[in-house]
């Protein structure tokens, strides 16, 4: 019974009373519980007795199951005080509980035991019975819980016993408590062996460059077969470790010896001991302390006067100023000197990547961070030194910054060279904050260069400020710099001017500077690109006004497919702010020739304003500056694309910019400038596109005034794709070739104007296509011309001087609309002057008729029709035979006619005739006025075909507006007979006979 009164009694009495709350949902406190007959009151909470006799105390709940009972002999009256009833509990109870089993594992010999304790703890008011089993044992254990229930809280031991015949291994137990419908589980890793083992400590202290000893005891059992092999893990960088000896086949020892480098960091690691036995593994963990050194701040001196080259070796280091040595630390300046230097590479050959390991003199044997590294070895050029470094693979060179050559310091001499060779195998140098200078010069001319070779480097990461090479204090500068395998630079260094207004932006600090000699020009500098290559950057010069300046793939990486990837510092698909080649705007010490030459890989290049070539920029200057850029693989795409530029303030000096797209993609989204060149001053410009390959895509190709030129040899030049709202133009441009230079076709489609002032030739596979202007003298077609509108339709080509059709020139004709007339339904040519015909029976012009993939319009092949397809102020040399018509891409059927060419007046007419017989047509015979009427008759119709009778009192209008009197049929006989009544108010009335 359950009462509505919460806080009442429930009385239970009568022989064998019971009381039961199979209450689901519901759940009871019972507060205190009072016997009234002589301790035979009994409390079962889900099935288990909890009380008897006099209350204990304490609370207990329960949902169901809970109930009183006595025997016939002792009848009772029960009374439950305190009831309280409340809901909302989990069906499986009050709470939840949690369970911890302890340790994780255990080693055993087989015959013998152990113990594990699980404890339980309360969550939420959970107050039931916990049930313990375990799972998973081996043959011949058992298990043993004690006590096997845990009400509330506390804790079981868990006793494993093992039998001889047990078998040797590791074995996962799962330990289950269960209350109700609640279940949680523990793992825990039985290793039943024939040996155990220890060490005599848990935990060591080492300095480092110093080591420590540790006893490692395996004890054995009558189980144990074979032999124990000795491992460790969790050893840090600079640390190592050895057992002696490496296996045991009984009870022993074995010594654990753990050296450290000088270099070893400080820090706490633990290190896992491990011993095994066939399939069975037994470790412990004992925890190793590094106590680092740390040099003094400041310089610190390779002297190589350790034992060995390695870095961590405190002799091989020493501080000039602060005392003392190394290894060194985040807080030195690294300085190579002569001192330690070697007269061998340790590559095969400059750029080679193939590494020689013997020839490593200076061991990067673990990790290192420092402030900067600078090396001024040098000797002369013919027996030269380096320093060869070789970072340990998984490690990690990180440096400020880092220099090769005395730029700002030393003249080592005309003929001395300075250089440095940095590899590894999965190593990685890596440049924060600072920069990389490789450059040597000199107040004399001679051999003088710098070089850093990171050829055989895996990995190379700059996230800092700029990277020069060959840049000017000391005048006639050189630096080499060959990037490793994968290199990510981020360089950050930015600023340039355009405050003169010339839209050309000069001055500023480059990020990365290919050569810059203001004085007197150097050996060149030259930037060797690795196999993968991403470069950030918001400002690039290739060549600063200095000779022999070059960026290219290293050649020993070609067969590697090799790429690089530029862009600008705001993310991935941000421009370079300004990229220029051949840059002469700050001043050069001589004429120089710059190169940035992608070819063998593939490049993906994006820059806001692209310029190959400019001159002084801010002063007179008479030198020369070429810039050279070529790619044949990958895209360049930029804002705007200048080849040749002239400042107003430099007009003495020379431009000369040359672009050669052998292949991939160009895209210049506004104009492409060729020769700028002030009205002022005595320099030139020139400009030069060399289109081989692939495709250049812009809006317009503008010439500035000097001399410009453009070879479409192959490939395609679009100016704007066909979906744009206009089409650009090429104008002012002083020589225009399209087609001659290579085997597959060139074509320059889509230009609304083409202008040159000189003869355009479209060399034989080469194609104009598009409703283009030509403004030239002289347009000779050896190739094709295809008129087209933006949609592939027929359109106009217009040429403002004399055309030529040579011989194997072509002139692809669209037929859309048979009948809609010249430049719309068919294509057309108008040349202001001559045409002249040039081609022969022998090699003919092809007039090649489409209909622009699908069939005409207005065509029906029982017509004839005539086309004006060409008009030219005259047209000589005109001979049928001299043509071959071409209907290959006609897609109407022809039925028996055919095209044919011939020229009427100055055009050039193509027809077609439908071959038919000719047909006779009717004739009106008679004619009679009767009365008021007209009666017409006449023959030779069509026996019973129809025939129309038209009037109009206009004879000069179109047909469509004469009105249709009559309609009849021929007689059987092709006679016909019309009447029509006569109104004398009209003076006169025109009569038309038609057929259809």
């Amino acid at each position: 019974k359950e009462t509505s009164n919460y806080f009442g009694s429930i009385h239970v009495g009568a022989a064998t009373a019971s009381l039961a709350t199979n209450l689901y949902g519901h759940w009871f406190q019972f507060n205190s519980i009072n016997d009234m007959s002589n301790n035979q009151t009994y409390l079962y909470v889900n099935g288990q007795l909890v009380w008897q006799g006099t209350n204990p105390g304490g609370t207990f709940y329960t949902k169901y199951g809970a109930y009183g009972t006595h025997d016939d002999a002792h009848p009772a009256d029960m009374v439950f005080s305190n009831v309280v009833l409340f809901t909302g509990g989990s069906p499986n109870g009050g709470g939840d509980f949690s369970m911890t089993t302890t340790p994780s594992s255990q080693i055993v010999a087989p015959g013998a035991g152990t113990n594990y304790t699980v404890s339980i703890s309360p969550i939420g008011g959970f107050s039931t019975n916990v049930d313990l089993s375990a799972i998973g044992l081996p043959a011949g254990a058992s298990a043993n819980f004690s006590p096997a229930t845990v009400t509330n809280s506390g804790d079981s031991t868990l006793s494993i016993s093992t039998s001889l015949s047990t078998p040797i291994g590791s074995y996962p137990i799962s330990v289950v408590g269960t209350s109700g419908a609640l279940a949680h589980t523990n793992s825990v890793t039985l290793l039943v062996s024939g040996f155990t083992l220890s060490t005599s400590q848990s935990a060591a202290i080492v300095a480092a460059g110093n080591g420590t000893n540790i006893t490692v005891t395996v004890t054995t059992n009558s189980a144990f077969g074979g032999d124990v092999a000795f491992g460790i893990s969790g050893l840090p960088p600079a640390v190592t470790a050895s057992f002696n000896p490496t296996t045991l086949a009984q009870s022993g020892d074995s010594t654990l010896t753990i050296n450290t480098t000088t270099n070893a960091a400080s820090g706490n690691y633990p290190l896992t001991i491990s011993a095994t036995n066939g399939s069975l593994v037994v470790s412990t963990v004992v925890t190793l302390t590094v106590n680092g050194l740390i040099a003094n701040p400041g310089v610190l001196l390779w002297t190589a006067g350790g034992t060995d080259t390695n870095w961590s070796t405190i002799l091989n280091w020493t501080n000039p100023l602060a005392g003392g040595n190394g290894p060194p630390s985040a807080a030195n300046e690294l300085l190579f000197t002569n001192l330690g230097a070697v007269t061998a590479s340790a590559l095969t050959a400059p750029g080679s990547g193939v590494v020689v390991p013997a020839n490593i003199n200076s061991s990067v044997n673990a990790s290192f961070t420092v402030l900067g590294l600078t090396n001024y070895a040098n000797a002369v050029n013919t027996s030269p030194n380096y320093h060869n470094l070789g970072i340990a693979a998984g490690s990690t060179l990180t440096t400020g910054g880092l220099q090769v050559g005395g730029w700002v310091s030393y003249d080592f001499g005309a003929n001395n060279v300075v250089n440095m060779n940095i590899t590894g195998q999965g190593a990685t140098l890596q440049v924060t904050n600072g920069g990389v200078i490789i450059s040597q010069g000199s107040g004399a001319v001679g051999a003088h260069d710098a070089t850093l070779d990171l050829s055989g480097l895996d990995n190379f990461q700059m996230f800092g400020t700029q990277i020069r090479l060959g840049i000017e204090n000391i005048t006639r500068a050189g630096g080499i710099l060959y990037l490793a395998r994968t290199n990510s630079l981020t360089l950050l260094t930015a600023g340039y001017s355009a405050a003169d207004g010339s839209g050309s932006p000069y001055s500023g600090n480059p990020a990365l500077t290919l050569g810059h000699n203001k004085n007197a020009v150097g050996n060149g500098a030259q930037l060797y690109l690795g196999i993968n290559n991403s470069i950030a950057a918001d400002y690039v010069t290739v060549g600063r006004g200095d000779a022999n300046d070059l960026m290219e793939f290293n050649p020993a990486f070609l067969a590697d497919n090799p790429s690089v990837v530029i862009t600008g510092t705001n993310g991935p698909s941000s421009p370079v702010g300004l990229y220029v080649v051949g840059d002469g705007s700050p001043g050069a010490g001589g004429s120089a020739t710059a190169t940035n030459d992608f070819t063998g890989g593939t490049v993906n290049l994006n820059a806001n304003y692209l310029c190959v070539a400019r001159g002084r920029e801010g002063a007179n200057d008479t030198h020369s500056n070429t810039g050279v850029l070529t790619f044949d693989n990958g895209s360049i795409t930029a804002n705007a694309l200048v080849l040749g530029f002239l400042y107003p303030s430099g007009s003495n000096s020379f431009a000369n910019g040359f672009v050669n797209v052998n292949g991939g993609t160009l895209m210049v989204v506004s104009n492409i400038t060729l020769a700028v060149q002030p009205g002022v001053g005595t320099g030139s410009a020139q400009g030069t596109i060399n289109i081989n390959g692939g495709l250049v895509q812009t809006t317009n190709i503008l010439g500035g005034g000097g001399t410009s030129t453009i070879n479409l040899n192959s490939g395609t030049l679009e100016l704007q794709p066909n979906s744009a709202p206009t089409q650009g133009v090429i104008s002012n441009i002083t020589t225009l070739n399209v087609g001659g230079g290579g085997n597959s076709a060139a074509l320059l489609a889509d230009a609304a104007l083409i202008a040159t002032p000189n003869t355009l030739t479209i060399a034989s596979n080469g194609i104009i296509a598009g409703d283009t202007v030509i403004s030239t003298p002289t347009l000779v077609v050896n190739g094709s011309i295809s008129p087209a509108n933006s949609s592939g339709g027929a359109g106009a080509i217009t040429n403002g001087g004399s055309t030529t059709f040579g011989a194997g020139g072509k002139y692809e004709v669209t037929i859309g609309d048979a009948l809609a007339g010249p430049g719309v339904g068919w294509s057309f040519l108008q040349s202001s002057g001559a045409i002249s015909i040039q081609s022969s029976p022998s090699v003919p012009f092809t007039i090649s008729v489409g209909t622009g993939g699908s069939p005409a319009d207005n065509f029906n092949s029982s017509s004839n029709y005539d086309w004006v397809i060409a008009t030219g102020g005259s047209i000589a040399n005109f001979a049928t035979n001299d043509f071959v018509v071409n209907t290959s891409q006609f897609q109407n059927g022809l039925g028996s006619g055919y095209f044919y060419l011939h020229t009427n007046g100055n055009s050039l007419v193509l027809s077609f005739t439908n071959n038919l017989p000719p047909v006779v047509q009717p004739v009106v015979i008679n004619f009679v006025a009767s009365g008021t009427n007209f009666i017409f008759s006449g023959t030779n119709g069509t026996p019973g075909a129809a025939y129309y009778v038209l009037d109009s009192t206009n004879i000069s209008l179109a047909l469509t507006n004469w009105t249709t009197i009559a309609t009849n049929n021929f007689d059987s006989f092709g006679n016909f007979r019309f009447t029509n009544a006569c109104d004398p108010t009209v003076p006169h009335t025109f009569y038309l006979l038609r057929l259809q």
